[in-house]
């Protein structure tokens, strides 16, 4: 039995050194193999030997002669790109974006269409089916260089199965078995997880948490969640029950949550949220009927609330106050937990108006207790490429 286990061992530890050269030339690259051997403190031969395998499989490749006095010239390694691609699938509430990328995530073609409107899980999987074929037939792209496709789903995920549960957690469309129905049709390895998972995982690889240990991406719009890095790993189970970053409480006496707690982050945080609590506040300033509907017809959004705070109508700013001190005390339960050197704060609440997303870093600065560092703290625009990029990430992890 020991031979067994030393092979399985040796065919771990070859897939790790596979991953940590790639990781680094990614993040640093390009670079001579002296350098790869001083980032990663692998050996010399182990270097080598990952490097050459890597480069007869197309992934790497020798570029860009470095002038040197001392013998022989080093050469850089650099990502092949155009060697091979795969597609990067972002599925929200309302949309759903997909890009084919190659290997250095560089964008070849983007789609982002609408789902607002689909409530079954065929109409779902033929949508999906449709923008992958557009993408592939604009593309041209030689189906032999696709590694596979990913996916990032907002609700309730089964990771290793890729059967999405609880689609947006809003129980209308649940049991999609996506995995398998991709995998028939595009004949690909096809990974899906819960987009916050996703979204940290493209940010750890490509972004702001690149050479993080610890880190937290959070998203803000029709729910709240995050995804988490600890010891350089996604923490997948946040994001495996209902119960995830969103619902923890913040308040104890605060409004019933969906989840059928009180005073959770999603009842203050949520642009449905922000916008139920405009409509509370109108409905009690005016009592008349005829106001009202006039009101209901020119719906005060989350949108505008933002843009008239902005502008110095600061008349309904508690409500975004509110907002901000609820998403704060989550933030500061969560960096004393878990530590993390990162926070990435994204969504449309964040995109919305600097005035929210200054206010949570203020309050998250002024709670948190003397002895805590301050992580740093950057924002993503929901527009970035780098939702579907997380998407993508999860094949290049698993293939390479």
């Amino acid at each position: 039995m020991k031979p067994k286990l030393n092979r399985a061992n040796n065919k771990m530890l070859r897939q790790i050194n596979r991953k940590k050269v790639l990781s680094y030339i990614n993040s640093f690259g390009p670079m001579p193999r002296v350098e790869i051997c001083k980032k990663t403190g692998l050996s010399k031969p182990t270097v080598t030997r990952v490097i050459e395998q890597l480069i007869a499989e197309g992934y790497l490749v020798e570029k860009d002669y470095i002038e040197s006095d001392k013998g022989r010239h080093p050469v850089n390694i650099e990502i092949n790109e155009l060697s091979h691609f795969c597609f990067g699938i972002n599925l929200s509430k309302n949309t759903l974006g997909s890009a084919l990328v190659d290997l250095k995530m560089n964008i070849v073609e983007k789609r982002l269409v609408s789902i607002s409107k689909i409530d079954d899980a065929e109409s779902l999987i033929e949508t999906i089916f449709n923008v992958i074929d557009e993408i592939l037939e604009c593309s041209k792209i030689d189906k032999s260089k696709l590694l596979g496709i990913g996916v990032g789903v907002p609700g309730l995920v089964d990771h290793s199965s890729g059967i999405i549960k609880n689609f947006a957690l809003g129980g209308k469309i649940c049991g999609i078995p996506l995995k398998s129905r991709l995998e028939k049709r595009y004949g690909l390895p096809v990974e899906i997880d819960n987009n916050c998972n996703t979204r940290m995982l493209g940010e750890h690889w490509y972004g702001y948490a690149i050479g993080c240990s610890n880190a937290m991406f959070v998203i803000n719009s029709e729910g709240v969640g995050c995804g988490l890095v600890i010891d350089g790993q996604i923490y997948r189970k946040l994001n495996n029950t209902a119960s995830g970053f969103g619902h923890l409480s913040v308040n104890m006496n605060g409004p019933k949550c969906s989840c059928g707690g009180k005073g959770c982050i999603e009842t203050f945080c949520t642009t449905e949220a922000i916008e139920r609590r405009l409509e509370e506040k109108l409905s009690s300033k005016f009592k008349n009927k005829n106001i009202l509907a006039n009101i209901e017809q020119n719906k005060l959004t989350y949108k505008k609330l933002h843009q008239n705070i902005e502008k110095g109508e600061v008349e309904y700013a508690s409500i975004l106050i509110e907002a901000a001190c609820a998403m704060a005390a989550g933030l500061v339960s969560m960096i004393n937990l878990f530590r993390p050197q990162v926070i990435i704060l994204s969504g449309n609440m964040f995109d919305a108006s600097d005035y929210y997303y200054n206010m949570v870093r203020s309050e998250v600065e002024t709670r948190l207790g003397y002895d805590v560092e301050i992580p740093k703290i950057y924002r993503r625009r929901v527009k970035d490429a780098l939702y579907e990029v997380g998407a993508a990430t999860m094949i290049i992890q698993q293939t390479l």
